[in-house]
């Protein structure tokens, strides 16, 4: 009788490390794929960081130029200065205007196959094998 206490109490005594180290291990495994989707998300907003930022110079050098040019056309600066803020005003009004869209959809689309897809991958595995147990 005191034998069988003494392999029951070691065996919990095991279950309990092996849980224990399950639950580091798990703990660390989260820990590492947080860093994984925080550098994909660092990287994208770095990337489209750049992006704008050059953009935004050619759109100003491009537009200053187009002015410049409408200008000579019509033989009024003024004239082609104000043709190309009223275009660039209503190219603003269109992106926002279709923020949800072109802006906000994408942003959350993106999101959420950083930070949800693969455990969502791994919870319909589970309810996959459960479907297919007897």
């Amino acid at each position: 009788m005191l034998f069988e206490s003494e392999q029951l109490t070691s065996r919990l005594h095991q279950l309990f490390n092996e849980v224990k180290r399950y639950f580091l291990l798990e703990k660390r495994y989260l820990s590492l794929h947080l860093v994984e989707a925080l550098t994909e998300l660092i990287a994208a907003i770095a990337l489209w960081a750049v992006v704008i930022l050059i953009g935004s110079c050619a759109l100003l050098f491009g537009g200053i130029a187009l002015s410049v040019w409408l200008g000579h056309l019509l033989d009024s600066t003024l004239a082609g200065f104000l043709i190309v803020t009223a275009a660039q005003l209503l190219l603003v009004v269109l992106v926002y205007t279709q923020r949800k869209k072109w802006i906000v959809e994408p942003t959350a689309r993106f999101l959420f196959k950083l930070f949800l897809d693969d455990r969502t991958d791994v919870a319909d595995t589970d309810r996959q094998s459960l479907k297919e147990q007897p």
